[in-house]
């Protein structure tokens, strides 16, 4: 049984901000492999089996070149 706590808020696990910007980094790489869309658990199962590395390069790559940018 799961409890709800209402009197301490608690810090997000995922930073939304920043999956934002991973996901517009590797929605090019969905759109280029035209991945369907309309399942997320087929999306993300293509993402991690399929192209994984390059998943995983394209935002190293981005974060990168905004480390080198925010010097």
């Amino acid at each position: 049984m799961m409890v709800w706590s209402t009197t301490k808020p608690t810090q997000p696990i995922i930073d939304p901000e920043a999956t934002k910007k991973e996901w517009k980094e590797v929605k090019t790489l969905v759109k280029a492999e035209m991945y369907p869309l309309d399942s997320l658990f087929t999306l993300w199962h293509l993402i991690k089996n399929e192209s994984a590395d390059r998943a995983e390069s394209i935002v190293a790559r981005n974060r990168e070149v905004a480390a080198k940018v925010n010097v």
